[in-house]
């Protein structure tokens, strides 16, 4: 299917970057040429290769290559530090790790410029990698509750999500996607597959092009508006916000600064998007997620789980060579609460492993980040909870702002929005990169940690 794909844009522009436009014919010839030689290097069909994702124009080539030679191709999460990269490498047993840079992993490693260049020499593949039958990608959720799953999705799930996610975003061949989300995680993949079924073209983030589709997270999207920095996003068909949780307050800023925003609910599992709603009558309402897309189904179960179906389900989580099928009933779980109104539309309340119970009442912390996030001045807020000898749990609040605004300030903000038991505790300055079980530690021993009050 790569081959077709590619195909079919002819001399039209798959990619623009800094250097230029590369055309699908010109992209065509090189991944033909890569693709020869990972079989010349003995890579096999369904064999696990590493990939550490860049935004350049040699790894998105790299990607198309080894899709198109049938490989099960595991994209690394590059942020991770490179002890934890070779580790995950390494676990999986992987012959080959096409980088950038060296990883000093066990496997052989190649710069992915090397794949295109027949001046390069052969190289030889160390040990033996296990064959993922079915998959083309391999890619690790956020494991922000606990370790991370690597999910597993064969080319067909990428497509289908691809093709009903173009349609309802109004995605052709005239278009452009800019790649600006990084490509390990799902969000920023899945534009290059709906790029190759609609016949759009893609730019890098340094390419001197206008684009008519781009994704974001709601952080990138409030440093955008705080900025005023939104011409961009105003010319484009759309602007798809997802990723996580967005407040009430940040869609209706970016309405009425005239972006043609778009709201989202996916998860790595379902290979992006769920649901998706673009009208700004319905989507300024909190927690709404929009309608399930077609080829997917959403139902809310007896305890507030929303569980998925469709064509764009995951094959399976890889552990220990194997693949572990995560659904019940051809339904996947996707560990999300929330409920679904008259209209069908999808209201998410946050994640059910996140809730806790405070004084005999539920708490989302997810809520508690929303009403952060409306207040003027805070960029970035995470809620964790903390036991607690009277109510068994407390919510505790890490925040980032754009001013010295305190504790006391945020508490009497708040509780024009929420009840008293949804109030936290405490406020502390959000430190950069930490996983939630992280931020816990910090809650009950601030002091130790170095961690500032608010």
């Amino acid at each position: 299917m790569i081959g077709r794909a590619l195909a079919s844009y002819g001399d039209r522009a798959l990619l623009t970057d800094a250097r230029g436009q590369l055309s699908g014919e010109q992209a065509s010839a090189a991944i033909e040429a890569a693709a020869d030689r990972l079989q010349a290097l003995g890579v096999r069909d369904g064999e696990l290769v590493a990939v550490l994702p860049s935004m350049s124009r040699e790894c998105l080539l790299s990607l198309l290559a080894l899709w198109r030679s049938g490989c099960a191709t595991f994209i690394v999460p590059a942020r991770e530090p490179d002890a934890r990269l070779r580790a995950l490498i390494d676990g999986q047993r992987c012959r080959l790790t096409i980088s950038p840079r060296a990883l000093n992993t066990s496997s052989t490693e190649m710069r992915p410029s090397a794949l295109f260049d027949a001046s390069e020499p052969d190289l030889e593949l160390s040990g033996d990698a296990p064959t993922v039958t079915g998959a083309a990608t391999v890619l690790a959720t956020s494991g922000s509750t606990g370790a991370a799953k690597l999910c597993a999705h064969s080319l067909d799930a990428h497509l289908a999500s691809a093709r009903h996610a173009a349609g309802a975003l109004d995605l052709g061949s005239n278009g452009t996607w800019l790649l600006n989300l990084p490509l390990y995680h799902v969000g920023g993949l899945a534009p290059v597959f709906r790029a190759l079924i609609s016949g759009a073209g893609l730019a890098l983030p340094n390419a001197d092009v206008q684009p008519t589709h781009l994704s974001v997270v709601a952080t990138q999207l409030a440093r955008a508006l705080d900025e005023g920095d939104v011409g961009h996003l105003r010319r484009c068909d759309a602007v798809l916000v997802g990723g996580g949780p967005s407040s009430a307050a940040l869609r209706r800023r970016a309405v009425d600064a005239g972006v043609p925003l778009v709201v989202s609910y996916g998860s790595t599992e379902t290979a992006s998007l769920i649901t998706a709603e673009r009208d700004p009558a319905r989507l300024l309402a909190d927690g709404c997620a929009g309608r399930a897309l077609p080829g997917r189904e959403v139902r809310v179960s007896a305890s507030g789980e929303i569980l998925v179906r469709g064509d764009s389900l995951l094959t399976g989580y890889l552990v220990d060579g194997e693949l572990a099928d995560p659904r019940e009933q051809g339904w996947f779980p996707t560990g999300d609460v929330g409920h679904m109104d008259s209209d069908g539309s999808l209201f998410v309340s946050g994640r059910a492993d996140r809730m806790f119970v405070s004084g005999g009442e539920n708490v989302h912390p997810e809520e508690i980040e929303r009403a952060l996030l409306d207040l003027n001045g805070v960029s970035a807020a995470v809620v964790v909870d903390v036991p607690d000898a009277e109510y068994g749990a407390r919510p505790i609040a890490f925040v980032r702002t754009m001013d010295r605004c305190g504790g006391a300030d945020l508490r009497r903000l708040l509780a024009e929005q929420l009840p008293s038991y949804k109030i936290p505790d405490a406020f502390f300055e959000l430190p950069a990169e930490r996983p939630t079980e992280e931020l816990r530690r910090i809650a009950a021993d601030p002091e130790s940690f170095g961690v500032q009050r608010r």
